[in-house]
């Protein structure tokens, strides 16, 4: 049945579904509605879908997807999708930090694509609470290490994660920079693994050990 809608024209007819969020966009929609629907103001809002926070143990587009087949309970394979650019999400009033717009392919069965919403992490959630040492094993530049770091941290950082960089023959540590296509990381953070030869002994600044009291005279 077709529904009508007078006098309305800041209005739109969705149906409430579990696990979907109102988000604004910039244009309105009216559809056709084949069972009762309640007709809400939302002056130019969609829907989209919410996925928990992909899992680490994957890298990116496996952890994303594996969050998408755990909450719509279906069976995606990557072939079978593409994912756009993550973005920053325009609602700052929730967790849910990045929006992806996911398209399937023309041989997936599917068609159309469909937004997501999840949260992106500081790349330092992903080594909290271990040694920042450096791998045994260091390439000459980011790229070349991450299988390295990868085993070394039980993480899965790869070439869409962190900006490449040389790295030199003596290098102490490595700082890693999150780039803006990085499924789990907030773009534009970093983590440095190893030390650093800029930090000075603290016993170069303070030789004398004899310290005088806080008597004014002293």
């Amino acid at each position: 049945m077709s529904t009508t809608l007078r006098g309305v024209d800041l209005y739109v007819a969705v149906r409430s579904l579990p696990t979907f969020e109102v988000r604004a966009i910039d244009g309105y929609t009216l559809a056709d509605a084949v069972e009762p629907v309640a007709v809400r103001r939302v002056s130019g809002y969609a829907l989209v879908d919410v996925v928990k926070r992909p899992n680490l143990n994957l890298f990116g587009k496996d952890g994303l997807l594996a969050a998408i087949n755990k909450e719509k309970a279906v069976n995606f394979i990557a072939s079978q999708l593409t994912f756009a650019t993550p973005q920053p999400n325009p609602d700052t009033q929730t967790s849910n930090n990045t929006t992806i717009l996911v398209t399937a392919r023309k041989s997936s069965g599917y068609s159309g694509s469909y937004t997501f919403v999840y949260a992106r992490m500081p790349i330092s959630d992903a080594f909290d609470g271990q040694t920042l040492s450096l791998p045994a094993t260091v390439g000459a530049t980011i790229w070349e290490t991450l299988a390295a770091i990868n085993t070394k941290f039980t993480v899965k950082l790869d070439q869409t994660d962190v900006a490449d960089g040389p790295i030199a023959p003596d290098a102490t540590s490595i700082l890693l920079t999150t780039l803006a296509s990085s499924i789990y990381f907030l773009p534009g953070t970093t983590i440095r693994i190893g030390s650093t030869d800029s930090d000075v002994p603290f016993a170069t600044v303070a030789p004398v050990t004899d310290l005088p009291g806080f008597d004014p005279e002293a």
